[in-house]
């Protein structure tokens, strides 16, 4: 795979002042992708694809996902995750089984970021047996995979679900130790995700339990 070209730099660079000064037009960045850009760098596309995806503009990302592989080019671990959580904001199944597909194609299917985006796509499409059997074919699980397969069940409703898949965490983190892959503010930022969704699930089995009392 070759390395990031200058072009890349550039796209990246002023992909992150639009993104930081929130224009609502993507003019800018679509003009001087156009002008300077060589169309084979994917690097130069996957700047495009996130800054789109980051920014709200869920189909235009999943439109410049498609354009990259409609020039036969071959994604990186980084072209997925954009491009799935561009299916999951759009409620785009069919998008987005597409795009799992050629994750798998390519070999990205068990990366653990591909996976987590994955996870969430199928939760938010409503579909719970396709996220738990991607999270069941993760390998190596770190504590991004558990926290979005345990909201996945909070946000479908499957509150007995997502209290089960919390203890199922907890012996695996005494265990053998979950994977914080080093970030450990985010980690402890998913950490409390992960107990918001364990909170309001419990809240909803004590519910439903005083009711049926």
């Amino acid at each position: 795979m070759k390395a990031p070209s200058k072009t890349t730099a550039l796209v990246a660079s002023v992909s992150r002042l639009v993104h930081t000064e929130r224009y609502t037009d993507r003019q800018n960045l679509t003009t001087l992708f156009n002008r300077y850009v060589d169309k084979t760098d994917v690097f130069s596309w996957n700047s495009v694809i996130a800054d789109l995806a980051r920014s709200g503009d869920s189909a235009e990302a999943l439109r410049a996902f498609s354009s990259m592989r409609k020039l036969s080019l071959y994604p990186t671990r980084s072209s997925f995750p954009c491009a799935i959580k561009a299916c999951s904001s759009l409620l785009d199944i069919f998008s987005g089984k597409q795009t799992h597909q050629q994750a798998f194609v390519f070999g990205y299917q068990s990366d653990i970021f591909v996976s987590s985006a994955l996870i969430v796509m199928y939760s938010t499409c409503g579909q719970l047996k396709d996220a738990r059997q991607v999270f069941d074919e993760i390998p190596n699980r770190n504590i991004v995979s558990w926290t979005s397969m345990i909201r996945g069940y909070d946000l479908n409703g499957n509150a007995l679900d997502a209290v089960s898949l919390f203890k199922d965490l907890l012996v695996e983190e005494n265990d053998n130790g979950v994977r914080r892959d080093y970030y450990d503010d985010a980690a402890m930022l998913l950490d409390s995700m992960s107990m918001v969704s364990v909170i309001s699930a419990c809240s909803r089995v004590s519910a439903k339990g005083l009711t049926e009392s």
